[in-house]
């Protein structure tokens, strides 16, 4: 922080692209430490001197987000997709955005333009199976994690999820089936373990009355 705030001070034109970078580092800092004051004031004196910084928007956009004004926040990462249609935090920003301002079907347009540039992209696919599962859309959901199982196999957290899925659906067998075979293929990692053994507690609870005097 005092290199960046040194070399700020040292002089140089506000708009020299060193400053700029520098001012934005420090915004960056600022916003990591949730100082929005210094972070804020970083970015609209960036945007003053150069209104095309992208990384300035975004900042200052993440700044908005913190601070619950979610109207702003949208205008400023709409801003950054314009020039980075393809980077994912700005775009999953967008939609928690759309979010925060009660806007749930824009929330969903910005995760599946997203996708339509970048259809691979686990984040935003999970993301977009998050946005289904609130609204109970669990079909809907399924379909996000398989394209993710499907193109890492892998993923334990998203086959867990699609068995949580099934179990949403009411297929207990097809959820203990997906539990049981992350449990063998992954035997070291503890997820199919704790997911089998919450599914066998709620289809068969423990009875207690053997130990009543």
């Amino acid at each position: 922080v005092d290199t960046l705030e040194t070399f700020i001070a040292s002089g140089r034109d506000s708009k020299d692209p060193s400053v700029v970078s520098a001012k934005n580092a420090l915004a960056k800092i600022y916003l990591m430490t949730r100082d929005l004051v210094k972070a804020e004031a970083l970015t609209d004196e960036v945007l003053s001197d150069s209104p095309e910084s992208v990384d300035a928007h975004y900042y200052r956009g993440q700044v908005l987000l913190l601070k619950g004004n979610g109207n702003e926040a949208v205008s400023s990462f709409r801003t950054v997709l314009r020039e980075k249609p393809r980077l994912t935090e700005a775009r999953l920003a967008l939609a928690r955005a759309h979010m925060m301002n009660n806007e749930p079907e824009l929330a969903g347009d910005a995760l599946q333009s997203g996708l339509k540039i970048m259809p691979d992209s686990r984040e935003l696919l999970h993301a977009l199976a998050s946005f289904y599962i609130a609204k109970k859309g669990y079909r809907a959901a399924g379909n996000q994690l398989e394209k993710i199982v499907k193109n890492n196999p892998n993923d334990i957290d998203a086959r867990g999820e699609l068995g949580d899925i099934l179990f949403a659906l009411e297929d207990r067998e097809g959820a203990e089936k997906t539990y049981e075979k992350i449990r063998q293929d992954f035997p070291d990692d503890p997820a199919g373990y704790l997911r089998l053994g919450r599914l066998y507690t709620v289809l068969k609870p423990v009875s207690y009355t053997h130990l009543r005097a």
